[in-house]
């Protein structure tokens, strides 16, 4: 980064940042290139384009310049060809264009609305008012009616559950996510969401079971026993591994497992079931900071023994990767991605119906409008030029 003691030190035929921070001079510095510009590139004042963020700033930057044409030119240190084209862009300074982001870029829309597929006439909308009042008419009777009996089950998926707090935050982060979301600049959402999210909830329950009664098979029947009688906890009571890390692995994530598998054999469990049992197994602090998978189960340091982990828990292994072909489901994450889809669906459906655009839509039509794959976009740069 070159340091600029001087206006006259930039290169006006290079690109250029002013990094500088506030009262250090920025404005000063493009009040003089525009001055610079009308001279030494002989530029005319309207083909001259300068944008800031707030009406304020616009407001100011455009008297301090009108006032620096004028001190240029009283101070009879140019030449009078100089001075004429000083004079002319101060005749002619209405012409400037002095805007703000969003004013330039719903200017330019507007010229080529045809184009870009928005009306000529359009509502400038602040988004965040729009995706409330979007999202509580989903929640509402929107999503009552798409998803007619599986809508309760897919909320509670999503995680709008527990208290008034709790599902505050969940519409908090819904509205943010959809939000900031911008699949037109390639933004994905991880995990996707199921193409028809009211198909997946039916399916859930299937595809739920269909991992479970692996899950059950691998583990054995359970009985009425203690889980701590049962083979499996019996032999990875034997495993060549630290004693300390075994009774806690026993205590806090195989025997709350167990116990959810003897459970789903008297009773009908779900994915609720399944996340408590994520939930108490996260108290063995491995588990949790390695990602909650039950892949901890899998010793990975062995005594000097050796490992005999085949040898006393042979179904072990092939468990474990059941329960993460369960767990990787994602079904909450999923159906939360599905009514975030939804909801800006919802955004844009409304937007186009009144006739109305956002500042952040202004800036993202404006920059796809530039993409050189747009068919318009050369004509759309010549003129901007």
């Amino acid at each position: 980064m070159k340091p600029i003691t001087d206006p006259s030190d930039i290169d006006l035929n290079k690109h250029g940042v002013i990094e500088a921070s506030a009262g250090t001079g920025k404005t000063y510095t493009l009040e003089n290139l525009v001055v610079r510009l009308l001279i030494e590139e002989n530029i005319p004042i309207e083909s001259i384009l300068l944008v800031t963020f707030t009406e304020k700033a616009t407001g100011e930057m455009s008297q301090r310049i009108r006032a620096n044409l004028e001190n240029a030119i009283e101070a009879q240190t140019h030449t009078p060809e100089e001075r004429e084209r000083l004079q002319t862009a101060l005749d002619q300074f209405d012409t400037a264009s002095i805007q703000t982001i969003h004013g330039f870029c719903q200017k330019t829309l507007r010229l080529h609305a045809l184009e870009n597929g928005i009306p000529f006439e359009t509502e400038v909308v602040e988004d965040l008012p729009l995706y409330e009042s979007s999202l509580y008419e989903l929640m509402r009777a929107g999503w009552r009616q798409k998803y007619e009996e599986s809508f309760e089950s897919l909320l509670r998926l999503s995680g709008f559950e527990g208290s008034l707090k709790d599902r505050s935050d969940w519409r908090s982060h819904l509205l943010k996510v959809a939000r900031d979301w911008q699949p037109t600049l390639g933004d994905r959402l991880i995990p996707e969401p199921p193409a028809d999210l009211k198909q997946f909830a039916l399916d859930l329950g299937s595809e739920f079971e269909r991992h479970l009664e692996t899950i059950r098979q691998l583990a054995g029947p359970m009985g009425d026993s203690d889980v701590r009688e049962h083979p499996l906890s019996v032999g990875f009571s034997k495993l060549n591994i630290n004693a300390r890390t075994r009774n806690a692995l026993l205590e806090k994530v195989l025997h709350p497992l167990l116990r959810f598998i003897a459970r789903s054999e008297k009773e009908r469990v779900t994915w609720g079931d399944f996340q408590e049992l994520i939930g108490e197994a996260q108290s063995y602090s491995a588990f949790k900071t390695n990602g909650s998978t039950f892949e901890t189960l899998i010793p990975s340091k062995w005594l000097q023994a050796g490992d005999n982990l085949e040898e006393v828990c042979p179904t072990l292994r092939p468990l474990v990767v059941a329960l993460e072909g369960l767990r990787r489901l994602q079904p909450g994450k999923r159906v939360f991605a599905g009514f975030v889809r939804d909801l800006r669906e919802e955004v844009d459906r409304n937007k186009s119906d009144r006739g109305q655009i956002s500042f952040n839509d202004m800036i993202l039509r404006l920059y796809v409008a530039l993409q050189p794959e747009t068919p318009s976009s050369e004509r759309f740069l010549d003129e901007l030029r």
